[in-house]
């Protein structure tokens, strides 16, 4: 298979949080095997004002490797691709795109991706919701789930925060709602 055909090909798993969301991608990341074959793209709600610090803490709590997305790059299977703070993401031919961030009340830098990612990967998009405020990832979970794809949300009763998880199951309905464990069993080979 070529680089070009890995990149379009393998399964790619969108993980969005905000507040509260870090300890919970830390625990799923943690919890997967180095040979998933699935490319992991994390976006988290930061402070524009703010350099994120993703990277290095969850370089420690996963075997896979950790690297911040740069504009064009690439997705790679059994890596972790953290969207850096100040953009938005997009995705195109298998390669990440990183664009300017609108300037909005309603923050929907989950949902943009989700949504491109929906209609790139169709169903090899795995879209998962994790603990946070507000609603972003609801409608791009719901975009995964009608492309065909796997769409999953930490149960709010075990969320931190857990008014996004509860956005994204009313908005979504989605295929599974679950705690960190189940969702690594969603997406780890059988």
């Amino acid at each position: 298979m070529s680089e070009h055909e890995a990149n379009t090909r393998s399964p790619v798993v969108a993980i969005g949080a905000s507040a509260g969301g870090l300890e919970q991608i830390s625990t799923l990341l943690g919890l997967l095997p180095d040979n998933t074959g699935a490319a992991f793209v994390v976006m988290q709600h930061l402070s524009a004002a703010r350099k994120s610090q993703l990277p290095e803490l969850l370089s420690r709590t996963t075997t896979l490797p950790v690297i911040v997305i740069e504009h064009d790059m690439a997705l790679e299977p059994d890596r972790v691709h953290v969207m850096p703070e100040n953009c938005a993401l997009g995705i195109k031919n298998g390669r990440l795109q990183l664009l300017p961030k609108k300037e909005e009340t309603t923050p929907t830098v989950i949902d943009s991706f989700m949504r491109a990612l929906a209609e790139e990967r169709t169903e090899k998009a795995i879209g998962i919701i994790l603990s946070g405020s507000g609603n972003d990832g609801a409608l791009g979970l719901k975009a995964i789930k009608l492309h065909g794809g796997l769409s999953m949300v930490q149960d709010p009763d075990t969320a931190e925060h857990p008014s996004t998880p509860r956005a994204a199951i009313a908005g979504a309905t989605p295929d599974y709602v679950r705690n960190q464990g189940a969702c690594r069993a969603a997406v780890q080979p059988s």
